[in-house]
């Protein structure tokens, strides 16, 4: 269901959000205001309204907080995937160089090995893992890069600077794979839906005008809305915001250029 939601377009998901929120408090207050009009006295309720201001910016604050943790976690998903483009056109830039043609077969490998991130790792990512297809087409362009024999003093500065691109391109496969899965823990998720309650039972103390109806509705739109923008950057590769894979098929253009 999270995945279907997230796959839709991110105004879409904030009107969803805002929706659902507004119908769920003002469905709560319909039932709780006749129980606490028996029960409670409008003049004694000023405990609760003012609790619920404190648990206003309570949640605010945790919706922030994670707001916060979800964009780092983006850009710095954002920022690996542009690194690991970077080194994969270093690689092949320095295979170039070393201007030997029997590289071509590694230059081509790391070609069909870049092309599977975009074709077959990019759509499972989302899923928090990698593709098998991708990683075994990197290990013939690993064991060759090793097996690389330099003959002279510029050869062995090449091949010293190609062994640690590999590992360099292997290690940001890697972290682009584990970040892939670093989502927001559940427990800011069941504080969240915890606070929300809170603040909706809190609110039906009110005295139900349309001025206080309107006020609280402005304020769950918003708190909804932020929700929601939480929820869209927490799976960054997934939905309409997520990241695509541009920098890695730019590289792509550029190693085709280069065997031409």
């Amino acid at each position: 269901m999270i995945k279907i939601i997230n796959s839709w377009p991110d105004w879409l998901i904030i009107l969803l959000f805002a929706i659902a929120c507004l119908v769920a408090m003002y469905a709560l207050h319909a039932i709780l205001r006749p129980i606490l009009n028996k029960l409670i006295p409008g003049e004694e309720r000023e405990l609760s309204i003012s609790i619920h201001s404190t648990m206003v910016s309570a949640l605010a604050a945790i919706i922030a907080f994670s707001m916060v943790q979800a964009l780092t976690n983006f850009q710095k998903s954002d920022a690996i995937v542009s690194l690991e483009a970077t080194q994969i056109n270093n690689l092949d830039r320095l295979l170039t160089r070393y201007g030997d043609h029997k590289f071509d077969v590694i230059r081509s490998d790391l070609l069909a090995y870049t092309e599977s991130i975009v074709k077959d790792e990019w759509p499972t990512l989302y899923e928090g893992h990698g593709s098998d297809i991708t990683q075994k087409l990197f290990f013939p362009v690993a064991r060759a890069a090793v097996a690389i024999k330099p003959s002279s003093g510029r050869e062995e500065v090449l091949y010293t600077e190609i062994v640690k691109l590999t590992e360099s391109i292997a290690e940001s496969r890697d972290s682009r794979i584990e970040i892939a899965h670093i989502q927001i823990p559940y427990i800011y998720w069941m504080a969240i839906a915890i606070l929300f309650v809170a603040k909706t039972l809190l609110s039906s103390a009110y005295k139900p005008s349309r001025e206080e109806s309107f006020s609280l509705g402005v304020q769950m739109v918003v708190l909804a809305s932020l929700l929601a923008i939480v929820f869209i950057f927490d799976q960054p590769f997934l939905g309409e915001t997520a990241i695509q894979p541009d920098a890695i098929v730019d590289t792509i253009k550029l190693m085709k250029a280069r065997q031409m």
